[in-house]
């Protein structure tokens, strides 16, 4: 069984990535609002190492895990690559 956070090798990454590539995950985040003392969910979507660093205590919510495959660190992504996926290849023949 797989913990939430964790990845077993290969399993989130799409078929031909490159070692170069690195799932990520996503959630949003359970936090107190410091203005009304209320709990409420971020309204974007942070990493967890970001979500520590911004909010004291804050809870994933688990039912918005999204998994990005990012470059690793100092890696530049593919020219043709849109932010968070992996690239394409293109066709020669496509018009």
């Amino acid at each position: 069984m797989v913990r939430v956070g964790e990845h077993r090798v290969g399993r989130d990454l799409p078929v031909g990535a490159s070692p170069a590539v690195r799932p990520t995950e996503f959630f949003r985040w359970w936090i107190v609002d410091e203005r009304t003392g209320k709990r409420r969910r971020t309204t974007y979507k942070l990493t967890r190492a970001d979500a520590e660093r911004q909010f004291s205590g804050a809870e994933p919510d688990l039912s918005s895990r999204e998994v990005r495959v990012l470059p690793a660190p100092g890696e530049s992504p593919p020219a043709n690559s849109k932010p968070g996926r992996l690239s394409t290849q293109q066709h020669e023949d496509a018009p």
